[in-house]
């Protein structure tokens, strides 16, 4: 992938799992206790992990030439790893 498409694909990734949260959020007001705090550590590892992906976007965002190649074919299998990660956190509830 190019430049133009990791930023978009990165973006829907990060406003998706922003979604993926805001649910939870509203979710975890119908609950109490042990239910809550469950959801309070997924809502934190997820707005982790979202906001580590979008630093790492911005730091490939600077490269260019070979340095790009490299690091993009890295970021692009990161991006799976963070897509099947949400995937199995949001699954849970």
């Amino acid at each position: 992938m190019n430049k133009d498409q990791i930023k978009a694909k990165t973006n829907e990734l990060i406003d998706k799992t922003s979604a993926e949260i805001n649910a939870l959020e509203a979710k975890r007001a119908e609950v109490s206790g042990a239910a809550a705090e469950k959801y309070n550590q997924t809502i934190k590892a997820l707005k982790s992990e979202r906001d580590a992906l979008a630093e790492k976007l911005n730091s490939l965002l600077e490269t260019s030439g070979e340095a790009w190649d490299n690091a993009s074919g890295d970021f692009e299998k990161s991006l799976k790893s963070f897509q099947s990660g949400v995937k199995k956190m949001v699954d849970a509830f």
